[in-house]
């Protein structure tokens, strides 16, 4: 364990030897190292923390309810308090960035946006319109996101798509959590209970199942050997080959009290228990 007492782990990243996350209802945003954990609040009197990520030098939150912005704050401290990104989206939700952009998805606001991480005069670029897009992922050249309300994996050149993102997959029944690697796109099927995969140059509409009857697989992350998931209500960590496991997951950690965010390394594995308000560490 690296952290307990937190109030709803929401999302998690990890970059540079540092564990930030995000307390949906303790309004704060978090930070330790990622070796030794002395929680510190990176943020505070935040609206509903919810997706997070980390480059090198800064963290980048979206706060989802009454804000309805996305901030920026370096990552070894916030004195000054965070720079706000961008301000009056709906709901922005899940976010990840790269060398020169944040990108989130705003669920409420039906939308992909983008951010130059220098800023954007609080005028983001809408890559797409989406249908209740939750979990996002980026390359080097696209951007993939699920929209968890038509049930459907999409992705878009981080330059833009003209509106019109290439679906991966349909009929996926409620798509949470999306990750990316070199090749492929994976995610997790919260309503059905299933991790999928599908190849980045597209899988003609049938993507591959690499894990079924799970209980609500949630958050999703993978490294070159393997992808990993957490089991919300199911209460478990999980983790498959990327090139498959014959439909059986390794069980890595189990009685997890509502395990929902999730992040790697190339040493560990983390997680949040959103129900249990812990921040958890496993070697890989």
């Amino acid at each position: 364990m690296l952290a307990s007492g937190q109030s709803d782990p929401n999302f998690i990243a990890v970059n540079s030897g540092r564990v930030a996350w995000t307390n949906a209802t303790g309004s704060t945003v978090m930070i330790c190292a990622a070796d030794s954990c002395t929680p510190t609040a990176l943020a505070s009197n935040q609206s509903t923390g919810a997706g997070i990520a980390l480059d090198s030098a800064n963290a980048y939150w979206a706060e989802e309810i009454s804000s309805g912005s996305v901030e920026k704050c370096a990552s070894g401290a916030c004195d000054a308090g965070p720079t706000t990104l961008a301000s009056a989206q709906s709901s922005p939700y899940s976010v990840a960035v790269d060398t020169n952009n944040v990108y989130w998805t705003d669920y409420g606001g039906g939308a992909v946006m983008k951010c130059a991480i220098g800023g954007c005069g609080d005028a983001p670029t809408t890559l797409a319109t989406a249908d209740g897009p939750w979990g996002i992922a980026v390359d080097t050249n696209n951007v993939y996101w699920s929209n968890s309300s038509s049930g459907s994996v999409v992705m878009c050149a981080i330059t833009g798509c003209g509106g019109s993102p290439t679906p991966l997959a349909t009929g996926q029944s409620t798509p949470y959590g999306v990750t990316v690697d070199q090749t492929s796109v994976y995610w997790a099927n919260y309503g059905g209970g299933t991790v999928m995969k599908c190849a980045i140059t597209g899988c003609g509409g049938s993507p591959t199942q690499l894990a079924s009857g799970l209980s609500s697989p949630a958050q999703i992350a993978v490294d070159t050997t393997n992808v990993y998931w957490t089991n919300y209500t199911g209460g478990s960590v999980m983790s498959c080959a990327v090139g498959g496991c014959s439909q059986s997951p390794t069980t890595l950690a189990s009685g997890q009290n509502g395990p929902l965010a999730l992040a790697l390394d190339s040493v560990s594995i983390y997680w949040g228990t959103y129900s249990g308000g812990t921040i958890m560490r496993l070697a890989k």
